[in-house]
């Protein structure tokens, strides 16, 4: 049996997951090669081919790729260990709200935005992006409930291009 989620389960999970990754970004901003920056580039390109075919289950395993490549360049297992538990658990979430319509271009677009400052080694900016990003995840799945209120233009328009 599957248990389904809550709004507080969406909330806790995306607050936790920016926190950890926003870090892991920090981390490894300095750590990323330029190999490393270029398969982030070629993942995301790909990323972009999958959304365009509105392809999800091939589009969240790649999508996957993307993050672990740049926990893993945090160099620090205990934090990998800890975010991959986290995503694992609760992979159905990641996978409705990157299933929301144009959520995954979005995120392509996010990627980009986190790749150049990656390129750039600015580590406040790739943390900040990288933890709106996971928020924005919860913020479409919170905002697409029954209970929901819908997002004003101006929070859909900030969300959207992580206007920060």
């Amino acid at each position: 049996m599957v248990a389904a989620f809550s709004q507080r389960d969406v909330e806790e999970f995306y607050a936790i997951k920016s926190i950890l990754e926003g870090y892991a970004a920090r981390k490894a901003c300095d750590n990323l090669t330029a190999k490393e920056l270029d398969k982030l580039t070629a993942i995301n390109q790909k990323l972009h081919h999958l959304a365009e075919a509105g392809d999800i289950k091939n589009f969240f395993k790649v999508h996957n790729d993307f993050h672990d490549l740049f926990i893993k360049a945090a160099n620090n297992d205990k934090l990998y260990e800890m975010v991959n538990g986290l995503v694992k658990k609760f992979q159905r979430l990641r996978v409705a709200s990157l299933s929301k319509k144009g959520r995954m271009q979005v995120s392509v677009e996010e990627h980009e935005k986190i790749i150049e400052a990656f390129r750039n080694k600015n580590a406040n900016l790739a943390e900040k992006l990288v933890q709106k990003n996971a928020e924005y995840g919860g913020i479409v799945l919170i905002k697409s409930g029954p209970d929901a209120t819908p997002m004003k233009k101006a929070e859909q328009t900030a969300a959207k291009h992580l206007d920060l």
